[in-house]
């Protein structure tokens, strides 16, 4: 795993992606799995990125990295609704001001809002003056 997140931080995916596999063979980790998703999104390759993220996420659904992750993929994608999807789950999991800042951002771009200054109350609740 340490090699392929060198590998990772050196923007050498292609190999990273293999050693991150090989990882995941011995110890089917939510980290290797978070990571595998993010180099495979780096080559071009959203969908198995979002299925290694998801993996990530039924392993330990607290797991904001991918949770993140696969939001970011998604809105690069356009597919604004499962990026909501995405950050409703993790405010279930991990209610956080950056996280009801991301779905303002979405709710906004998608037209809803009333919606968007609700979450937009909300990220100002967990850090005032934002």
């Amino acid at each position: 795993y340490n090699i392929a997140a060198f590998l990772t931080r050196n923007e050498e995916f292609a190999e990273a992606e293999r050693h991150f596999k090989a990882a995941i063979a011995q110890n089917p980790s939510t980290q290797a799995y978070t990571s595998l998703g993010f180099v495979q999104w780096k080559q071009g390759r959203p969908k198995e990125a979002a299925a290694s993220l998801q993996k990530a996420i039924e392993r330990d659904p607290k797991n904001t990295s991918a949770y993140n992750s696969l939001g970011a993929l998604y809105i690069e994608q356009g597919d604004l609704e499962a990026a909501e999807s995405t950050y409703r789950a993790l405010l279930l999991q991990q209610p956080s001001a950056a996280t009801h800042g991301q779905l303002a951002n979405i709710l906004g771009q998608m037209g809803r809002t009333d919606e968007s200054r609700e979450e937009l109350r909300r990220a100002q609740a967990f850090r005032p003056g934002i």
